[in-house]
């Protein structure tokens, strides 16, 4: 199998397309060594740090989500062109300013063999919006006021306030849909939703190694296509020279986090290939402007303009990586403010900072 890396944050699911036998699915992703009814293959991917947990109403945070929906699906997901499709859903539409109506597919079947319908997506988001439950994905969906069973394959999502972005914060892995039954048996104390997760997914979850490996078997009975490989490994291997090394050997098929310095090692690897694709991730410095000097605007005005930006961002990043000129990552579809950077008009004096006590040399720098 061709070796390869994912390059900076991207979810992992890119990984399972990458190693599809389709050529369509992706560039330079495979060789001819690759094929759809090769037995017991496993795809191995060594990423920096272990997870939280493993319950999409669980940890919020990057890698964490992205294993998670291996297992599990949300209603609707991006395309590649972050276009909204419906995945569990069959459709939906927003009957007025507070409700929407998700029509959802028939036949499909939680690994636990529990049927998914219009119950099962209320009894996950009655419980991601239980103050008891405690979610940190609460505040992905509070402002749903109510979710409504029509009918078994029929739901009204009733928000308290218009919020035209629910669709797309229905995307997030905090909207995966969790089997009933094991919601039912974990508030009665038999299982443990962190450590073993069911849902409809592409993969059932095999086992969990914490700080070594996390393992998962294809799922036979998948409603939606079929994954060319039998079993996904993820290996949990901080540091990146042993992960280059690894990808070298064979040892793993995918690494993840190179840092740009480093991708001239992937590039002299001869049976591997450097996957480099755009995040909506934006990197910034935040400020807390309860506390004294950065209450004062001028004053974060002032580092505004002395910071180098384009500096920053080759140091960081190299070639893959661009200066930010929105609040937004620009390939986002759901950018709704344009944010109009600071430029040399700003009223500003050149010893402001100075006089606040803060010992630095700025120069004055348009955005």
């Amino acid at each position: 199998m061709k070796k390869q890396m994912i390059f900076l944050p991207i979810f992992s699911a890119i990984a399972l397309a990458a190693c599809s036998s389709d050529p369509g699915d992706s560039t330079n992703a495979t060789d001819s060594s690759t094929t759809s009814d090769s037995s017991d293959e496993t795809i191995t991917m060594a990423i920096t740090a272990d997870i939280p947990d493993l319950n999409p109403q669980g940890a919020s945070e990057r890698m964490s989500g992205s294993i998670k929906f291996h297992v599990f699906e949300t209603l609707v997901a991006p395309d590649e062109n972050m276009d909204l499709q419906p995945l569990l859903a069959e459709s939906y539409e927003q009957l007025d300013d507070l409700t929407w109506e998700f029509k959802l597919k028939e036949g499909i079947s939680f690994h636990d063999g529990e049927p998914f319908n219009a119950e099962a997506v209320k009894t996950n988001f009655d419980r991601v919006l239980d103050p008891d439950i405690a979610s940190p994905m609460f505040a992905q969906f509070n402002v749903i006021d109510e979710v409504e069973v029509i009918d078994d394959y029929t739901v009204h999502f009733i928000t308290g306030e218009p919020f035209q972005s629910l669709p797309n914060n229905l995307s997030h892995f905090g909207g995966a849909i969790i089997s009933p039954k094991a919601i039912e048996d974990a508030e009665n104390g038999d299982h443990n939703l962190d450590l073993d997760p069911v849902g409809t997914g592409p993969f059932v979850f095999e086992s969990w190694t914490q700080g070594e490996s996390i393992n998962f078997e294809k799922n036979e009975d998948y409603w939606g296509d079929a994954v060319d490989f039998d079993a996904l490994t993820y290996l949990i291997v901080p540091e990146q020279s042993t992960r280059i090394a690894m990808l070298d050997t064979g040892e793993v098929d995918i690494i993840d986090d190179i840092e740009p310095v480093n991708t001239g090692q992937i590039d002299a690897m001869d049976d591997a290939s450097l996957v480099a694709v755009e995040s909506m991730r934006s990197n910034y410095i935040g400020f807390n402007l309860d506390v004294e000097p950065l209450d004062d605007e001028r004053v974060r005005q002032a580092f505004a303009h002395a910071i180098d930006r384009d500096t920053l961002v080759t140091g960081f990043y190299g070639e893959y990586g661009s200066k930010a000129t929105v609040q937004l990552a620009i390939i986002s579809s759901v950018i709704t403010l344009i944010l109009t950077f600071l430029n040399t008009t700003l009223n500003v004096p050149e010893n402001f900072l100075p006089k606040q006590g803060l010992k630095m040399d700025l120069q004055r720098r348009s955005g």
